[in-house]
């Protein structure tokens, strides 16, 4: 088979995120990963070396590129703008978890569990 009638496999961007998942969050190396999986190492390699860059959203842990997150602390900035006055620090506390439980709505990832500080 010579190099132009290769097929070109393309995987889905899910698939890319469990995969990167595997190696980032679950600990396996890219040696096992990749053969549990079937795939080239490289293949592999470049995925998880994108999402250490944040170069894809989807495959990165957390899925969420950086104009999503700008636009969000765009619009936590207008509610505090709009709103003014604070009487306390608790008072500008509650309105931001107020307005990031609204804004959590339009998020297209599935919320991480987060944990109080």
């Amino acid at each position: 088979m010579s190099k132009s009638e290769k097929r070109k496999y393309t995987r889905t961007r899910e698939f890319r995120a469990e995969a990167v998942k595997l190696v980032l969050e679950q600990g396996m190396t890219l040696e096992e990963a990749s053969a549990s999986l079937a795939l080239p190492k490289g293949t592999l390699a470049n995925w998880v070396s994108a999402a250490k860059r944040g170069g894809d959203a989807a495959v990165r842990p957390g899925g969420r590129s950086v104009s999503e997150l700008e636009a969000e602390v765009a619009r936590l900035r207008k509610i505090v703008k709009n709103r003014g006055h604070f009487p306390s620090d608790e008072a500008a506390t509650k309105l931001l978890f107020l307005a990031l439980r609204n804004i959590e709505k339009d998020w297209k990832m599935p919320q991480r569990t987060w944990k109080l500080a």
